[in-house]
């Protein structure tokens, strides 16, 4: 029972260590994963910024030359489109970075609930391997007296063998002498017979 307890203990407890580099490689791929995120938001705010200061320079110019080509006004557009669509890019990127915070997070917590179920199976491994040390110790201690036990009984044995050995010759004996018994008392009543016999002749 106590062994099984104890294997049982030991296949939890390998099971969670088993687990845990996982955890802690999906973890180190994600933390990794959102400094690139990080990085790469960085970059693209950083370029947001040089395409808004081209932006504010391109419409400080609009303002100085009244006769601004065609052209220019295309180019304008065009910037003023791709800093929308960066600005969108940075808002799905914001939304990832809070999805991968929230799973780093998750993995934490399952990394702490793997790390106290490995504590709690290694505790109960060790109390169960007392336990097994303490039933091998009584285990030992009942072979001895099992073995003892077996002495007595061979002594016992041996003597009950004597006893009735000596019971069988007191028997014998008692046979023999009741059958003596028996046959004195046959010629005890012939000899009776005889002497009733001769004086009753007289």
């Amino acid at each position: 029972m106590y062994l099984d307890r104890y294997q049982k203990k030991q296949s939890k407890l390998d099971a969670a260590n088993k687990m845990l580099p996982t955890l802690k490689s999906r973890l180190k791929g994600n933390e990794e994963l959102l400094s690139a995120h990080l990085q790469e938001n960085k970059d693209l705010s950083n370029q947001i910024d040089a395409i808004k200061q081209k932006v504010d320079v391109g419409i400080a110019c609009l303002l100085r030359q009244e006769g601004l080509e065609k052209t220019k006004r295309s180019e304008l557009e065009t910037l003023l489109k791709e800093v929308a669509a960066m600005e969108d890019e940075i808002s799905s990127w914001r939304t990832e970075e809070c999805r991968q915070n929230k799973l780093i997070a998750i993995l934490g917590a399952q990394r702490e609930i793997k790390a106290r179920e490995a504590t709690r199976a290694r505790t109960s491994e060790r109390d169960a391997r007392e336990q097994v040390k303490v039933k091998e110790l009584v285990i030992l201690d009942l072979s001895k007296k099992v073995s003892q036990v077996r002495n007595r009984l061979k002594e016992f044995s041996a003597l009950y063998d004597v006893a009735k050995n000596e019971k069988n010759k007191y028997i014998n004996l008692v046979l023999s002498s009741s059958q003596a018994l028996a046959e004195m008392k046959e010629k005890t009543k012939i000899l009776m017979n005889e002497v009733s016999v001769v004086l009753s002749s007289f």
